[in-house]
């Protein structure tokens, strides 16, 4: 997982150029994204160091109750396009530390961004067969991936609807499931509000990865006294941004 990180840091430029290209953010934020990933292994490494277990004071004496944390079996991790370093990273880290192996079915939108991650770890050492790739149409992949007796943990980042779908297939097989969905929560700004902080927040969220981001706003709830001013600024700022070639 260490030296995952390592080469992930070394070639930075590199993979960040492959992102800009597959997904269209700009290159700085690309590379800060390999950065982060690598930042991750480093902490799921050191969490690898610590998965202890737990001895519970017993109701009953002379009783002694012990938890042990074992690996639950192969994982299926499905990742999205609008982080395609970060999540494959994290996900497949994260499974890998606690004794997994993984199927990673990376986003199809940004094939070369998840593969420079499988090819990370097999050129950190990584026994071959821990970790696969796959790419190919969700729809088909996904429910023949979970049905599968094989695989005994599914983990999923994207959509509320498709997360919905992919929680009935796990449910189904009574396989464990870990979703992160993306939502949709207002921004709400009241008649209190620091309208300067505001707006400098919201701006920088909604632009942020070229606004490819499950946390960019799609509506404001702004208080009547306040919503003029703010409307004024925000449109200020907004036409301020610029647009142009990723690279």
């Amino acid at each position: 997982l260490r030296r995952t990180g390592e080469l992930l840091r070394e070639r930075a430029e590199h993979i960040a150029r492959l992102i800009t290209r597959e997904e269209g953010i700009t290159l700085p934020y690309a590379k800060g994204e390999v950065l982060w990933a690598a930042d991750i292994l480093d902490w799921t490494a050191e969490e690898a160091r610590r998965a202890y277990g737990r001895v519970i004071p017993p109701s009953i004496a002379g009783m002694r109750q012990t938890v042990y944390r074992v690996p639950i079996g192969p994982v299926v991790a499905l990742t999205p396009w609008n982080a395609p370093v970060l999540m494959p990273a994290r996900t497949t880290g994260e499974a890998l530390a606690a004794g997994c192996t993984v199927i990673l079915k990376a986003a199809e939108e940004t094939p070369a961004s998840g593969l420079e991650v499988v090819r990370a770890f097999e050129d950190a050492g990584l026994p071959k067969g821990v970790l696969n790739a796959v790419f190919g149409v969700p729809a088909e992949i996904s429910p023949h991936l979970i049905a599968s007796p094989v695989i005994r943990k599914v983990s999923f980042t994207g959509s509320v609807e498709v997360g919905r779908q992919l929680g009935t297939l796990a449910g189904a097989q009574g396989k464990p499931i870990t979703l992160e969905l993306g939502g949709h929560a207002p921004v709400i700004v009241f008649d209190d509000a620091e309208i300067d902080g505001a707006i400098t927040a919201t701006v920088m969220v909604k632009t942020w990865n070229a606004g490819q981001l499950c946390g960019a706003p799609t509506r404001y709830l702004v208080h009547e006294r306040v919503h003029d001013e703010f409307l004024r600024r925000l449109g200020e700022r907004m036409a301020a941004v610029k647009v142009g070639d990723g690279m």
